[in-house]
């Protein structure tokens, strides 16, 4: 909006202007009082005129301005909504793949831990045997 207050200061300043012309104008006119007023009720007109058209002017631009901004303002909130739901879809989607790795490594884990305990299974009854087999040996030799 910083056109709006250059342009501001235009109208007040061709305002000022203007002003100060016709009463220069009055002070200073060689003509008689009827023809000056007629000249200065022209000017006032033309002033007038001017400072509508400038006005115009200006709630143009500003309207221009705000619709631009307000344009700027939605594109700016779709691409953060945009990149709000991908950020989510990649964080949805590494979860995913974390949890997927966890179930993994957790039955990785239990298959390891049951091949481990049927090998002590193993070696225990193994050595159960040759215990019961020592023992027997050993009541056999009495």
């Amino acid at each position: 909006m910083n056109t709006g207050k250059n342009l501001l200061g235009v109208i007040v300043g061709v305002a000022a202007g203007l002003g100060a012309g016709v009463a220069i104008g009055i002070l200073f006119a060689p003509e008689k009082g009827s023809t000056t007023r007629k000249n200065i009720s022209k000017k006032g007109e033309d002033l007038l005129d001017n400072l509508k058209s400038k006005f115009e002017d200006f709630i143009s631009t500003a309207t221009k301005e705000l619709a631009d901004a307000k344009s700027e303002a939605e594109d700016l909130l779709d691409k953060g909504k945009e990149k709000a739901q991908q950020a989510n879809n990649e964080i949805k989607n590494e979860a995913k793949d974390l949890l997927d790795k966890g179930k993994e490594n957790a039955q990785y884990a239990k298959n390891e831990i049951k091949h481990e305990a049927e090998d002590v299974l193993d070696k225990g009854k193994e050595k159960l045997k040759e215990v019961k087999n020592d023992i027997n040996n050993t009541f056999k030799a009495y």
